[in-house]
């Protein structure tokens, strides 16, 4: 289990929705250190873990890793390859293998990035250029598309969970708009998954209806295209869809909790 490390925020749910069920008020705590949550002090599993352990991948993402590594060695030149294979093929063969993961690792600090730059905005109004190249864009095209609907910010960068189900996560956006509340989920990678779907309309939502009682009308996913391309996809999933998300997410969650149990037991299962 990773140690719990960095600022700590916490968050007191009181008895509302399904949680009332509980009747005294629980507790979510986060470090952001270790990004690890806790539900008054338990260990719990964080939304993207559970769509990540859940949902298969592997029909894209072994081509794109071979992509990744092909585009490394594609950025020799003939005579810097063929030297770099005679000095030292473990370290050339080791840096192409790695190449989706540092592409990996990339996209999701620009994704952190790009979150954290538009929760400040919405704090505080737009702040001064980000230390990232494309980062300040990429959110000045994402306010581009908002603008044209005539929301409420409701919270933003808002830690959620499920005292029923131990899930925790958080939130990017939540807003009102014509009467309707409606969770907002921002994207930022080259493309986007079912596991972002399940994520907002099944996760999110799930966990801010057990903690408030509010029922979610509507789930955004903005795939915002980071520059040059400055565009957003809108993704909006009604509430029939929601409904049939969060069954799915807890089916998953329950999956998950499953394998790790029978992963700890198989040593006690084993036969003489």
């Amino acid at each position: 289990m990773e140690k719990d490390k960095g600022q700590k925020t916490e968050i007191v749910v009181c008895p509302r929705g399904i949680s009332r069920l509980w009747k005294k008020p629980w507790t979510i705590s986060f470090w952001k250190g270790s990004h690890t949550y806790r539900i008054d002090g338990e260990p719990t599993i964080s939304v993207t873990r559970v769509t990540g352990q859940t949902i298969d991948k592997s029909d894209w993402l072994g081509p794109w890793n071979g992509k990744m590594a092909i585009e490394h060695l594609q950025s020799f030149k003939k005579k810097d390859l063929i030297r770099a294979i005679k000095k030292n093929p473990e370290k050339l063969y080791a840096d192409a293998k790695g190449a989706a993961d540092r592409a990996r690792d990339e996209a999701s600090s620009f994704g952190k990035d790009v979150h954290t730059f538009i929760h400040k905005c919405i704090e505080h109004g737009m702040i001064g250029q980000s230390h990232k190249p494309g980062v300040r864009k990429t959110a000045e095209t994402f306010f581009e598309k908002i603008k044209q609907f005539d929301i409420e910010v409701i919270v933003s960068e808002y830690i959620v969970g499920s005292l029923q189900h131990m899930f925790t996560g958080t939130l990017d956006l939540l807003v009102r708009m014509a009467g309707k509340l409606i969770l907002i989920d921002i994207k930022t990678g080259k493309s986007i998954g079912p596991e972002a779907f399940l994520q907002t309309a099944g996760g999110y939502t799930k966990a801010w209806e057990e903690m408030t009682g509010q029922k979610i009308d509507e789930a955004w996913v903005c795939h915002v295209r980071r520059p040059p391309m400055h565009r957003v996809d809108r993704y909006v999933m009604p509430r029939v869809e929601i409904l049939r998300a969060q069954n799915q997410f807890v089916r998953a969650v329950r999956s998950v909790r499953w394998v790790r149990r029978t992963r700890n037991k198989i040593s006690e299962w084993r036969a003489a």
